[in-house]
Protein backbone atom coordinates (compact mmCIF):
# COMPACT_ATOMS: atom_id res chain seq x y z
CA UNK A 1 0.00 0.00 0.00
CA UNK A 2 1.23 3.56 -0.59
CA UNK A 3 0.21 6.64 1.31
CA UNK A 4 1.45 10.24 1.91
CA UNK A 5 3.77 10.72 4.50
CA UNK A 6 2.83 12.41 7.68
CA UNK A 7 4.53 14.05 10.74
CA UNK A 8 4.17 10.54 12.43
CA UNK A 9 6.31 8.84 10.05
CA UNK A 10 9.66 11.18 10.67
CA UNK A 11 11.35 8.55 12.97
CA UNK A 12 10.57 5.34 10.58
CA UNK A 13 11.31 7.01 7.42
CA UNK A 14 14.83 8.84 9.18
CA UNK A 15 15.67 5.10 10.04
CA UNK A 16 14.91 3.59 6.59
CA UNK A 17 16.76 6.35 4.76
CA UNK A 18 19.81 6.07 7.33
CA UNK A 19 20.30 2.23 6.17
CA UNK A 20 19.45 2.64 2.70
CA UNK A 21 21.77 6.06 1.68
CA UNK A 22 24.83 3.76 0.97
CA UNK A 23 26.94 2.49 -1.28
CA UNK A 24 25.00 2.10 -5.18
CA UNK A 25 21.87 3.27 -3.11
CA UNK A 26 22.69 6.48 -2.00
CA UNK A 27 20.80 9.50 -3.44
CA UNK A 28 22.50 12.07 -4.65
CA UNK A 29 22.45 15.52 -2.53
CA UNK A 30 20.43 13.67 -0.03
CA UNK A 31 21.73 14.23 3.79
CA UNK A 32 23.69 11.67 5.16
CA UNK A 33 23.00 12.71 9.18
CA UNK A 34 19.85 12.10 11.09
CA UNK A 35 19.21 15.72 12.27
CA UNK A 36 19.52 16.96 8.75
CA UNK A 37 17.27 14.26 7.32
CA UNK A 38 14.47 15.12 9.28
CA UNK A 39 14.98 18.39 8.71
CA UNK A 40 14.90 17.94 4.70
CA UNK A 41 11.34 15.87 5.60
CA UNK A 42 9.51 18.43 7.95
CA UNK A 43 10.83 21.19 5.54
CA UNK A 44 9.19 18.88 2.57
CA UNK A 45 6.37 18.10 4.71
CA UNK A 46 5.41 22.08 4.66
CA UNK A 47 6.02 22.17 1.09
CA UNK A 48 3.38 23.24 -1.52
CA UNK A 49 5.57 21.74 -4.00
CA UNK A 50 6.76 18.75 -2.76
CA UNK A 51 5.19 14.97 -1.89
CA UNK A 52 6.50 12.57 -0.05
CA UNK A 53 4.65 8.71 -0.44
CA UNK A 54 5.91 6.09 1.97
CA UNK A 55 5.48 2.37 0.94
CA UNK A 56 3.45 -0.41 3.57
CA UNK A 57 3.89 -4.10 4.55
CA UNK A 58 2.58 -5.98 7.19
CA UNK A 59 1.92 -2.81 8.46
CA UNK A 60 6.05 -1.71 7.91
CA UNK A 61 7.69 0.87 6.31
CA UNK A 62 9.45 -0.49 3.40
CA UNK A 63 10.00 2.37 1.00
CA UNK A 64 10.04 6.07 0.60
CA UNK A 65 9.55 8.29 -2.11
CA UNK A 66 9.87 12.08 -2.36
CA UNK A 67 8.22 13.36 -5.77
CA UNK A 68 8.84 17.56 -6.71
CA UNK A 69 5.45 18.39 -8.30
CA UNK A 70 3.90 21.45 -10.87
CA UNK A 71 0.41 20.63 -11.10
CA UNK A 72 0.13 23.85 -13.82
CA UNK A 73 2.62 22.43 -15.90
CA UNK A 74 2.02 18.45 -15.12
CA UNK A 75 5.25 17.77 -14.30
CA UNK A 76 6.75 15.68 -11.89
CA UNK A 77 10.23 14.48 -10.64
CA UNK A 78 11.54 11.86 -8.59
CA UNK A 79 14.24 13.44 -6.06
CA UNK A 80 15.07 10.34 -4.35
CA UNK A 81 14.05 6.49 -3.35
CA UNK A 82 14.71 4.16 -0.80
CA UNK A 83 13.57 0.49 -0.32
CA UNK A 84 14.60 -1.62 2.24
CA UNK A 85 13.61 -4.53 0.43
CA UNK A 86 11.88 -6.02 -2.35
CA UNK A 87 13.10 -2.59 -4.57
CA UNK A 88 11.30 -3.01 -7.40
CA UNK A 89 7.81 -4.14 -5.94
CA UNK A 90 7.70 -1.07 -3.96
CA UNK A 91 8.98 1.45 -7.45
CA UNK A 92 6.05 -0.33 -8.77
CA UNK A 93 3.65 0.70 -6.25
CA UNK A 94 5.29 4.25 -6.04
CA UNK A 95 4.33 4.71 -9.74
CA UNK A 96 0.80 3.09 -9.86
CA UNK A 97 0.33 5.77 -7.26
CA UNK A 98 1.64 8.50 -9.34
CA UNK A 99 -0.55 6.78 -12.53
CA UNK A 100 -3.53 7.20 -10.75
CA UNK A 101 -3.11 10.30 -8.90
CA UNK A 102 -1.29 12.41 -11.48
CA UNK A 103 -1.98 10.80 -14.85
CA UNK A 104 -0.48 11.92 -17.99
CA UNK A 105 2.03 14.14 -16.08
CA UNK A 106 5.12 14.54 -17.33
CA UNK A 107 7.73 12.50 -15.15
CA UNK A 108 11.51 12.82 -14.83
CA UNK A 109 14.20 10.93 -12.42
CA UNK A 110 18.05 11.86 -12.12
CA UNK A 111 19.53 8.97 -11.32
CA UNK A 112 23.59 8.69 -10.75
CA UNK A 113 25.68 6.37 -12.56
CA UNK A 114 26.51 4.02 -9.53
CA UNK A 115 22.55 3.44 -8.84
CA UNK A 116 22.62 0.11 -10.93
CA UNK A 117 18.67 -1.15 -9.49
CA UNK A 118 16.95 2.51 -10.41
CA UNK A 119 18.82 2.29 -14.17
CA UNK A 120 17.20 -1.35 -14.26
CA UNK A 121 13.95 -0.26 -13.19
CA UNK A 122 13.76 2.64 -15.28
CA UNK A 123 14.73 0.93 -17.98
CA UNK A 124 11.79 -2.08 -17.41
CA UNK A 125 9.24 0.63 -17.63
CA UNK A 126 10.15 1.47 -21.13
CA UNK A 127 11.11 5.33 -19.59
CA UNK A 128 14.12 7.19 -21.75
CA UNK A 129 16.69 8.61 -21.50
CA UNK A 130 19.18 10.63 -23.93
CA UNK A 131 22.44 9.02 -21.93
CA UNK A 132 25.05 9.79 -19.74
CA UNK A 133 25.50 13.40 -18.88
CA UNK A 134 28.46 14.71 -16.83
CA UNK A 135 28.23 17.07 -14.05
CA UNK A 136 31.09 19.31 -13.86
CA UNK A 137 31.55 22.29 -11.19
CA UNK A 138 33.77 25.11 -10.30
CA UNK A 139 34.52 27.14 -7.13
CA UNK A 140 34.64 30.48 -6.26
CA UNK A 141 38.42 30.46 -5.50
CA UNK A 142 39.03 28.86 -8.92
CA UNK A 143 37.81 30.99 -11.36
CA UNK A 144 39.75 33.89 -13.17
CA UNK A 145 37.08 37.10 -14.94
CA UNK A 146 38.55 37.70 -18.02
CA UNK A 147 37.85 41.48 -19.22
CA UNK A 148 36.66 40.95 -22.77
CA UNK A 149 32.56 40.50 -22.22
CA UNK A 150 29.69 41.73 -24.03
CA UNK A 151 27.33 39.42 -22.86
CA UNK A 152 24.78 41.28 -20.83
CA UNK A 153 21.83 40.88 -19.06
CA UNK A 154 18.29 39.80 -20.89
CA UNK A 155 15.71 42.84 -21.18
CA UNK A 156 11.87 42.43 -21.59
CA UNK A 157 12.66 43.91 -24.65
CA UNK A 158 13.84 40.68 -25.98
CA UNK A 159 12.01 38.31 -24.06
CA UNK A 160 9.64 37.28 -26.98
CA UNK A 161 13.31 36.38 -28.94
CA UNK A 162 14.35 34.30 -26.13
CA UNK A 163 11.68 32.24 -25.79
CA UNK A 164 11.68 31.41 -29.59
CA UNK A 165 15.29 30.48 -29.55
CA UNK A 166 15.52 28.54 -26.14
CA UNK A 167 12.13 27.07 -27.49
CA UNK A 168 13.76 26.06 -30.81
CA UNK A 169 17.09 24.84 -29.15
CA UNK A 170 15.74 22.88 -25.92
CA UNK A 171 12.23 21.71 -27.24
CA UNK A 172 11.98 18.71 -24.48
CA UNK A 173 12.77 20.54 -21.50
CA UNK A 174 10.60 21.65 -18.44
CA UNK A 175 12.22 25.37 -18.14
CA UNK A 176 10.85 26.08 -21.36
CA UNK A 177 11.31 30.03 -22.41
CA UNK A 178 7.84 31.42 -21.73
CA UNK A 179 8.32 29.57 -18.12
CA UNK A 180 12.12 30.88 -17.26
CA UNK A 181 10.41 34.26 -18.49
CA UNK A 182 7.59 33.97 -16.20
CA UNK A 183 10.02 32.97 -13.50
CA UNK A 184 13.14 35.22 -14.07
CA UNK A 185 13.69 35.99 -10.38
CA UNK A 186 14.32 32.71 -10.43
CA UNK A 187 16.93 33.02 -12.60
CA UNK A 188 19.59 35.61 -14.33
CA UNK A 189 19.52 35.42 -18.07
CA UNK A 190 22.43 36.65 -20.10
CA UNK A 191 22.36 37.25 -23.93
CA UNK A 192 24.90 38.06 -27.12
CA UNK A 193 23.23 40.56 -29.28
CA UNK A 194 25.02 41.70 -32.39
CA UNK A 195 23.12 44.72 -34.47
CA UNK A 196 20.12 43.86 -32.26
CA UNK A 197 19.56 40.71 -32.72
CA UNK A 198 19.99 37.71 -30.21
CA UNK A 199 22.03 35.06 -30.95
CA UNK A 200 23.46 33.32 -27.89
CA UNK A 201 22.49 33.07 -24.37
CA UNK A 202 23.17 31.10 -20.99
CA UNK A 203 20.45 31.12 -18.02
CA UNK A 204 22.08 31.11 -14.26
CA UNK A 205 19.88 29.68 -11.17
CA UNK A 206 19.48 32.22 -8.69
CA UNK A 207 17.96 30.38 -5.47
CA UNK A 208 20.70 31.64 -3.62
CA UNK A 209 22.06 28.09 -2.48
CA UNK A 210 26.14 27.51 -2.29
CA UNK A 211 25.87 25.64 -5.06
CA UNK A 212 23.91 27.26 -8.57
CA UNK A 213 23.87 26.30 -11.88
CA UNK A 214 24.07 27.06 -15.13
CA UNK A 215 21.32 25.31 -16.45
CA UNK A 216 21.14 26.17 -20.64
CA UNK A 217 23.72 27.49 -22.64
CA UNK A 218 23.09 28.24 -26.41
CA UNK A 219 26.01 30.10 -28.96
CA UNK A 220 26.91 30.05 -32.53
CA UNK A 221 30.93 29.74 -31.90
CA UNK A 222 32.82 29.62 -28.93
CA UNK A 223 33.90 32.73 -28.42
CA UNK A 224 30.78 33.90 -27.51
CA UNK A 225 29.87 31.10 -25.39
CA UNK A 226 33.26 31.56 -23.65
CA UNK A 227 32.09 35.51 -22.93
CA UNK A 228 28.57 33.21 -21.38
CA UNK A 229 30.23 31.11 -19.52
CA UNK A 230 32.52 34.10 -17.97
CA UNK A 231 29.44 36.54 -17.72
CA UNK A 232 27.53 33.65 -15.14
CA UNK A 233 30.24 32.89 -13.39
CA UNK A 234 31.52 36.57 -12.58
CA UNK A 235 27.48 37.29 -10.77
CA UNK A 236 27.10 33.89 -9.43
CA UNK A 237 29.87 34.43 -7.47
CA UNK A 238 28.61 37.37 -6.17
CA UNK A 239 26.74 35.25 -3.53
CA UNK A 240 27.67 31.82 -4.01
CA UNK A 241 30.75 29.56 -4.06
CA UNK A 242 30.16 27.25 -6.85
CA UNK A 243 28.69 26.49 -10.45
CA UNK A 244 27.76 23.79 -11.69
CA UNK A 245 27.45 22.67 -15.56
CA UNK A 246 25.82 19.47 -16.93
CA UNK A 247 27.65 18.58 -20.26
CA UNK A 248 25.44 15.33 -22.07
CA UNK A 249 26.84 13.43 -24.70
CA UNK A 250 26.96 15.45 -27.64
CA UNK A 251 28.83 18.25 -25.82
CA UNK A 252 31.68 15.97 -24.65
CA UNK A 253 33.89 17.65 -26.60
CA UNK A 254 33.79 20.63 -24.82
CA UNK A 255 34.54 18.64 -21.38
CA UNK A 256 38.08 19.46 -22.04
CA UNK A 257 38.05 23.58 -22.70
CA UNK A 258 35.80 23.45 -19.14
CA UNK A 259 38.77 21.12 -17.28
CA UNK A 260 41.44 23.92 -18.72
CA UNK A 261 39.48 26.77 -17.15
CA UNK A 262 39.17 25.24 -13.63
CA UNK A 263 36.12 23.05 -13.81
CA UNK A 264 36.10 19.53 -12.25
CA UNK A 265 34.39 16.46 -12.96
CA UNK A 266 31.97 15.94 -10.31
CA UNK A 267 29.31 13.47 -10.73
CA UNK A 268 28.22 11.38 -14.24
CA UNK A 269 24.17 10.67 -14.27
CA UNK A 270 21.49 9.76 -16.67
CA UNK A 271 17.96 11.41 -16.72
CA UNK A 272 14.96 9.19 -17.23
CA UNK A 273 11.77 10.89 -18.87
CA UNK A 274 8.54 9.04 -19.29
CA UNK A 275 4.73 10.17 -19.22
CA UNK A 276 2.36 8.68 -16.56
Amino acid sequence: MIRQFNINDLDKCTKLIEQCNKGNLKVRYFPLLKNEVEKRLISRLNSNDHKMLVAIDNSKIVGFMELFIEVEEKYVQILSFFARTKFNHVFDMCVEFMRINLSEFSLDYVISDFNEDSIKYMKSIGAKTDGKEIMINIRKEEFIETIEDTATELNEKHHSDFIELHNKFFPEVYWKGDLLVKEINKFKIFVILEKNILLGYAVLSCFGRDEEEIYFIYSKNRKSKIQLINKSLGAAFKWTESVLILLTSEEKDDLQYYLDIGFHKKEVIYVYHMTL
